[in-house]
């Protein structure tokens, strides 16, 4: 019997303290349990009669309803109650042609073998003592005692109500672990693997599941509720085979459907509405956490969009590239600027605020992952297809500052650690992760390992631990691994200074949350005269050059409207007022 195929495209890690140390499980109320059966029940009835005057031909499913057929008409009272009358004369005639019973059946009572009628006088279907105590059926089974409750067994060690001890410590998040959330696909049936990693015992396993109705291709995790105004929560964004983004509350156990949705599904609108989210598949997902209310996501429609988390809506879309966006990031810094990354052979990056002006990277093959350097966030480094790894500097547009022939195949993924300045690792589609130096520019190789998988499609370091990485790919689910157990990792990076390990996350405060400016103005056009900065400052500032095209065109503007002062010019009135704050 073949393997089932089990596929891990990507992970996410949620940092220690983010979680509810108990989550809620959801639990369904008997009036909810009710609703549920009764649309089952009718379901069912609808599917039955579809498939009965189908006649003869109905052999094959093709004429069971579908979402795109009509619903049928609900029955008349007076079908009610003829189709109630025919199933009684059917129900009369059945009874009437049952077979005598046989000896054996009249001897041990087995027609009424499952009737759960109590008979009290103990003649044959069991009863009940004064005490409350169960009989079992006088014929073969006399003597036999049943009770309501296990607390009334005196025989029975272990009691129904007592609260498994193991089972609810392995249940609770504590403030020391972490959260590995694993999007895995195994033969048709994907699902969220959300897992509890304890570093101190290396130890990492399944707290629950959450079934996905589509192939996820992209996980990021984020701390914005919509529902409390901004709060920060546990929640996790998913990019699929679907064109919809769903979010879900991983603090919820058993949950059915997501805390939310952003954009549409897939197909035609109604009405003809216009489509406010992408339009197929999304490959790619980054979260501001400096910006909190921003979600960035990059599909395969080639555009990258920007949602507000606050309404739910799409801010902006942005047309950059000309092939699917696989690749996107936040930069660490600087809060408005974007880095993203297409099979169209480019990177980008840009102010969303303002994306004219964009400083492009073109490589020989497709873009597979993209990532800002947390230690240097001018820096960024670009792995493609072909197995290369580019570094580029932000404010040398087009050029790169080294070039690295990481591995033989495609370098599906690379991730720096939090702590260690220029620690990288990387996974490829070769079976093999690498760990290199890539301190101030100047990469060195250190150490490589080959996993027993058939490719590698994601790696990700830990965001509370210097050394710790998730790794996965084709086969096997994932598999957590910890650096610093190699000798020459250690040697290499013995003497880099290591950030402090964080504190676990605390709620902050009401009074914080809502003082927070958790907006963002996008301006159609700049206006000269308000005394902000103009887009070249910024760009300046940030680091970014801007292309010649665009300079130019700034240049030519300015020229054309001599009326207007500098955007840059002091404040030339009595008492030296201050420049305006960006």
């Amino acid at each position: 019997m073949e393997e089932s195929a089990s596929v891990v495209a990507c992970v996410a890690w949620v940092r220690r303290g983010a979680s509810k140390e108990v989550p809620d499980k959801v639990g369904l109320s008997e009036e909810n349990l009710r609703s549920l059966l009764q649309s089952a029940q009718h379901d069912l009835k609808v599917a039955q009669r579809g498939k009965g005057a189908a006649g003869a031909a109905a052999g094959s499913d093709e004429e069971w309803e579908t979402d795109d057929e009509e619903e049928e008409e609900p029955w008349t009272e007076a079908q009610a109650k003829a189709a109630v009358a025919s199933m009684e004369t059917e129900g009369e005639a059945g009874a009437a042609a049952e077979p005598a019973l046989t000896e054996i059946e009249e001897r041990y009572n087995l027609a009424d073998y499952d009737d759960d009628t109590v008979d009290p006088m103990g003649t044959g279907g069991g009863g009940m003592t004064a005490s409350g105590e169960h009989v079992g059926p006088a014929n073969g089974l006399a003597g036999l005692v049943y009770h309501t409750s296990n607390e009334d067994d005196p025989y029975l060690a272990v009691h129904e109500d007592e609260e498994d001890v193991e089972e609810i410590d392995d249940f609770r998040v504590r403030p020391e672990d972490n959260l590995l959330v694993v999007g895995q696909t195994e033969d048709v049936y994907s699902h969220l693997s959300v897992n509890v990693f304890d570093e101190v015992d290396t130890h990492l396993f399944v707290h629950h599941d959450v079934m996905l109705a589509s192939y996820p291709l992209a996980l990021e995790w984020l701390d914005f509720d919509p529902e409390s105004g901004g709060e920060p929560s546990n929640l996790l964004a998913v990019g699929s085979m679907s064109p919809q983004i769903e979010v879900w509350d991983l603090d919820i156990v058993d949950g059915v459907e997501p805390a939310f949705v952003l954009g549409e599904p897939a197909g035609k609108l109604k009405g003809g509405k216009e489509r406010q989210g992408h339009s197929k598949e999304v490959m790619a997902l980054s979260w501001n956490p400096n910006q909190r209310n921003l979600l960035a996501s990059g599909s395969a429609d080639f555009s990258v969009k920007l949602w507000d988390l606050s309404t739910l809506a799409c801010l902006r879309t942005y047309t950059h590239h000309r092939n699917k966006v696989s690749s996107i990031e936040w930069n660490p810094v600087e809060s408005a600027v974007l880095l993203t990354g297409s099979f169209d052979r480019t990177a980008k990056v840009f102010d969303t605020r303002n994306p004219e002006a964009v400083a492009t990277w073109t490589f020989a093959t497709d873009v597979e992952c993209l990532k800002w350097n947390p230690f240097e966030p001018h820096l960024f480094l670009a792995s493609t297809e072909d197995g290369f790894v580019y570094a580029a500097d932000t404010r040398k547009a087009g050029s790169t500052l080294f070039t690295l022939q990481a591995h033989d195949l495609a370098v599906s993924s690379l991730s720096f650690s939090h702590y260690v300045p220029g620690l990288m690792v990387t996974a490829s589609i070769d079976k093999t992760i690498k760990v290199w130096d890539v301190y101030e520019g100047k990469p060195r190789f250190v150490a490589t390992r080959e996993l027993d998988r058939s490719a590698l499609y994601t790696v990700e370091f830990s965001p509370d631990s210097p050394g710790v990485i998730a790794v996965g790919g084709m086969e096997k689910g994932v598999t957590t691994l910890e650096v610093f157990e190699t000798a020459a990792v250690v040697r290499a990076f013995s003497e880099r200074a290591v950030k402090e390990q964080p504190r676990p996350v605390e709620k902050r405060p009401q009074a914080e949350a809502d003082a927070a400016d958790d907006t963002v103005v996008y301006a159609e056009a700049e206006d000269p005269d308000d005394g902000n900065e103009s887009w070249l400052d910024i760009v300046k500032d940030l680091h970014i050059n801007p292309s010649e095209e665009t300079v130019a065109k700034s240049e030519k503007e300015a020229a054309s409207a001599p009326d207007k002062k500098p955007s840059k010019k002091k404040n030339t009135k009595k008492g030296g007022g201050k420049k305006k704050k960006r």
